[in-house]
């Protein structure tokens, strides 16, 4: 777990009859999630039922408090969100202390700081309207499809027709599916890349190739990228080993224009006059401490907070911790600064 409670009936917290503890709950018990706020508060929540079902399912069974069951929840869906960043960082071969962790999604910012202090990530970035990110990048993605054709020979000059049929089968595949996505006067960018492994490995390492063709030449100088990548990403080679083609692959992009930053409005006034309430919110290194609530669309651009803070807005919560900066940009965003989390002070 945590189990989601899905859309319907939802967590315990909605009133619709919910009955498992939720991350939901848990973000009510902790004081982090203001019942009053989802919304804009337009959609009503209540916390007595979010204590009852953490108490009831969890606190009972596991003999501890139901702050102490909530942090745990809290701490469950960190590790498995951290699991995620380090799917598309680590084994990827990339460090993400080298990177700022981008929150989005309307629980993301409630729980990007926690993840960034455990992973060692020092910065973090809030976008203007996170939970209605994924619906922007819908809109303004470029229109892209992909092909794939399996392969599977020995990296060799014996074996170039084949894999240069392949590559013209992509491309028939790709010509007749850019007919039914764009108009014949659009410019479409084609990418190409093959998978290759090392003979009897269980895992391939993606190479571009150059306009969908290969010789001789190029060939070698692929093979010779092939060790060098496998060299980078694992710390280790095979030069004298056999190396195999697994799978062709093509992808067409129909570029639709970068999207345009939204004119931001920003607040006159202070940061104090931004301040909504203050509140006790359960923090790993603190427990529970009266913190101000801010409301984001009255922060003044390049307002300085020192954590702990909540920041709330329509559509997400975003969790400042003790020890953390924010600052908010002329575009809106804020720029989150955070310590890595003192031994000892987990959840």
């Amino acid at each position: 777990g945590p189990q989601s409670a899905g859309a319907y009936p939802g967590p315990a917290a909605y009133g619709r009859g919910g009955t498992k503890p939720t991350v939901t709950a848990a973000n009510v018990v902790l004081g982090r999630l203001n019942p009053r706020a989802l919304l804009g508060g337009r959609m009503r929540m209540y916390p007595d039922r979010a204590r009852k079902v953490i108490e009831d399912e969890l606190s009972s069974r596991l003999k501890v408090d139901g702050v102490r069951a909530a942090a745990g929840v809290i701490e469950i869906i960190n590790v498995n969100m951290m699991g995620a960043v380090r799917i598309i960082s680590v084994e990827q071969g990339k460090d993400p202390r080298d990177s700022t962790l981008v929150a989005f999604g309307g629980a993301g910012p409630l729980h990007a700081a926690d993840i960034a202090r455990n992973m060692g990530i020092r910065n973090v970035l809030v976008p203007p309207r996170p939970g209605l990110l994924s619906a922007l990048g819908l809109l303004h993605a470029d229109v892209r499809g992909d092909f794939s054709l399996t392969r599977l020979v020995i990296a060799a000059p014996d074996n170039l027709r084949a894999v240069n049929t392949g590559f013209d089968q992509l491309r028939g595949r790709g010509a007749e599916w850019l007919k039914g996505e764009a108009d014949e006067k659009t410019r479409a960018r084609h990418g190409w890349s093959i998978d290759m492994r090392y003979l009897g490995q269980n895992y391939e390492l993606s190479l571009e190739v150059k306009d969908g063709r290969l010789d001789a030449k190029s060939l070698a100088r692929l093979i010779a990228r092939f060790h060098e990548n496998h060299r980078a990403l694992y710390g280790y080679d095979m030069p004298g080993h056999t190396v195999e083609a697994v799978r062709l692959r093509l992808v067409v992009t129909v570029e639709r224009g970068a999207p345009t930053h939204e004119k931001h409005n920003a607040a006159r006034g202070t940061t104090r006059d931004a301040v909504l309430e203050k509140r006790r919110v359960w923090f790993p290194e603190t427990g529970f401490v009266v913190t101000p609530v801010y409301d984001r669309d009255r922060l003044p651009v390049n307002c300085r907070i020192t954590g702990p803070a909540i920041v709330e807005q329509m559509d997400t919560t975003t969790v400042v911790p003790p020890d953390a900066t924010l600052r908010s940009d002329k575009l809106g965003y804020l720029h989150l600064a955070v310590e890595r989390l003192r031994a000892g002070a987990g959840y």
